[in-house]
């Protein structure tokens, strides 16, 4: 998916997208840094990449003669001599935003307006009711609207890696890499009694083509819509409802035509998510 670009887009590419780009192409992390470090002496952009055709070209930027093939096939893709297949999934971690298409969408939602706003979520009634003797008393005002509106920064996210084990630690031990800022952790039921559960973690790393916004109970800065419904009190003094404390997320996309995707849960104040084994699961038939 590194290959999904077109010379026009990637000749708009600046600095960061270059190096988002030099990230994205597997080479061990030592060569990559120095590559790195490197790019960004030479203020390097994507005028500059497309130009990295020769061996000639790029030792000056004192990249290895083998990772320079793989270069130069992603380069020749881009320019057409290689014909790519597939749509590729903007959930995905193997999918590469099209940093081009993302600089002319910031464009034109300053400019127009076109995509700065991706809709708004409209609350039908009331969002907080409190239940008092078997009665809802409603709170606030009728029909609240939420706008989901283009944000300043990119705040999306990807799925990048899925491991399955079947040590069961403790809630939250796991740790992320410096790439992966969210976690999803759930423990599934054993089929038979002699097997442990198993616990599958799936990890999420940044996408700038993503805005994401968070639905919840709790009046959280997690929560970009704090909504409650009806809310008893339970033995402790604690409010409780039917609504989940991190409900649900809404991923928008950022270059036309702002497809928007709804994900069940949102992440707590750690990043996290943790789902138990009575919680509803499936299995892609692609997923082994």
């Amino acid at each position: 998916a590194v290959c999904a670009h077109t010379a026009h887009s990637v000749a708009k590419w600046e600095l960061n997208q270059v190096i988002l780009f030099f990230g994205s192409l597997g080479f061990p992390d030592s060569e990559a840094d120095s590559y790195r470090r490197t790019l960004r002496m030479a203020h390097a952009t994507g005028l500059h990449l497309l130009k990295m055709n020769a061996i000639s070209k790029v030792y000056d930027y004192g990249i290895d003669s083998d990772h320079a093939v793989v270069l130069f096939g992603v380069i020749r893709a881009w320019k057409g001599e290689f014909k790519i297949v597939g749509n590729p999934n903007p959930l995905e971690s193997h999918y590469i935003p099209d940093y081009g298409a993302l600089h002319d969408a910031d464009i034109q939602a300053r400019e127009t307006g076109v995509g700065s706003s991706y809709g708004q979520l409209v609350v039908l009634g009331y969002k907080e009711y409190l239940v008092k003797g078997g009665v809802l008393e409603p709170k606030g005002s009728r029909n609240t609207a939420f706008p989901l509106d283009r944000r300043e920064e990119a705040n999306g996210i990807r799925r990048d890696k899925t491991v399955v084990t079947r040590l069961v630690g403790k809630k939250g031990e796991g740790k992320k890499t410096p790439l992966e800022t969210y976690c999803v952790t759930m423990r599934v039921k054993p089929k038979r009694r002699e097997e442990t559960s198993k616990v599958v973690v799936t990890s999420y790393i940044p996408d700038p083509a993503l805005d994401m916004f968070q639905i919840g109970r709790l009046s959280v800065r997690q929560n970009d819509l704090c909504l409650r419904g009806p809310l008893t009190s339970n033995s402790r003094g604690q409010f409780c409802g039917p609504v989940s404390r991190y409900a649900a997320r809404i991923m928008c996309e950022r270059t036309p035509p702002f497809k928007t995707w709804i994900c069940a849960a949102g992440f707590d104040n750690k990043r996290d998510i943790f789902l138990s084994e009575g919680a509803p699961k499936w299995k892609e038939e692609d997923e082994g």
